[in-house]
């Protein structure tokens, strides 16, 4: 028998044995380099044959995916929902540990190799908020909504960009999130 059209997994039933409508909201595509669980168009097709009625891409640090997502699930009647993960720390604007903060990670480092003086500074910048924190999920249900978030990217990869010598990566503060809520 076909799957129930508002549930996804197989098996995933109420105690009446209903079964429980489901939709992955933190997905990532081909889009989201070195995260990606399958190409959009695969992902929709899936998502199809199990019965969903929606599917939501949250890309790494962008919306890449926002137009094959759309016109892929708008062809097969899903409804798409976007969205993308981007790191939420205390202050974009600081990006870098003060003097005195890398004296004591270096004081406080396991050895005197250039490994371990990295490996300290990494763990004390991470302490503090300043490297990679936690990384927040923001979705967009509407037009609007779909907008505030191109605009909360565009201040992470604008204003809060965190190493731009290596691999740059964009980062918010709960200011721009509350601005474009």
């Amino acid at each position: 028998a076909a799957p129930d059209r508002r549930s996804v997994r197989e098996g995933a039933e109420d105690r009446g044995g209903r079964l429980i409508p489901f939709v992955e909201l933190r997905g990532h595509s081909e889009m989201s380099l070195g995260y990606a669980c399958g190409r959009v168009t695969d992902l929709v097709a899936r998502a199809k044959e199990l019965g969903q009625s929606a599917i939501c891409l949250a890309e790494r640090d962008s919306l890449r995916g926002v137009h094959k997502l759309h016109k892929a699930a708008t062809a097969v009647e899903i409804r798409p929902i976007f969205g993308a993960e981007i790191a939420v720390v205390a202050d974009r604007h600081r990006l870098a540990l003060s003097e005195e903060e890398m004296a004591a990670a270096l004081a406080n480092a396991d050895g005197t190799g250039k490994r371990e003086r990295d490996r300290a500074l990494a763990r004390e910048a991470r302490r503090l908020g300043i490297d990679r924190s936690p990384m927040v999920c923001v979705r967009a249900l509407t037009d609007v909504g779909l907008g505030n978030l191109f605009r909360i990217l565009a201040a992470g990869w604008t204003d809060g960009l965190y190493n731009p010598q290596k691999h740059a990566r964009p980062r918010v503060d709960l200011e721009i999130l509350a601005r474009h809520a």
